[in-house]
């Protein structure tokens, strides 16, 4: 057991520092060592990701998902993954499993309703439209700003999901 232990602590500190090749053959080991450890399926997955390594990040979010089917986060990677890998009905229907999970998660709304108009599925885009614009007014993170140019909305509104938008992803600049 120490030897898988070892491996994805270490797996984790190369994907830490970003060296997600290192990382992912580490995780690729410790899962091989121990196949009932979820999280390296999960590291190993975002590594592979990062790598360009989509079919295999699937691969290794789903055997995850197996195990733990209740990490919203595990639902947003391989949402992201299908979506590189223009597999976005798959892609809306984690983005769905996410927003079922935590119904606020950030930008998972838009996310979905990018998803949903790449593959040309109409169903439910009203709702998910008024539940965007709901949100906006509610100033919650909902929608990233070029997303919104979908639905045809108001400047005022493109501006504040803009807004919202930069609250949430850029750290403020200390100015001292």
């Amino acid at each position: 057991r120490y030897g898988e232990d070892l491996l994805y602590q270490r797996g984790l500190e190369a994907g830490q520092a970003e060296d997600f090749a290192t990382a992912e053959r580490l995780m690729e080991r410790a899962v091989a060592a121990n196949p009932l450890l979820s999280d390296a399926y999960f590291a190993r997955g975002y590594a592979l990701y990062r790598l360009g390594r989509g079919e295999e990040a699937v691969s290794c979010f789903g055997r995850f998902l197996q195990m733990r089917g209740d990490i919203p986060e595990a639902y947003l990677n391989r949402a992201a993954t299908y979506f590189l890998l223009r597999r976005y009905d798959l892609a809306a229907a984690d983005y769905h499993t996410l927003l079922r999970l935590v119904p606020d998660y950030p930008f998972a709304l838009g996310n979905l309703l990018f998803c949903k108009l790449h593959c040309c599925d109409w169903a439910g885009l009203e709702e998910i439209s008024d539940n965007i614009i709901e949100g906006l007014r509610a100033r919650r993170p909902v929608i990233a700003p070029f997303d919104i140019k979908a639905l045809g909305l108001t400047p005022d509104a493109e501006l504040l999901a803009a807004q919202i938008w930069a609250e949430n992803e850029i750290p403020p600049v200390d100015r001292k």
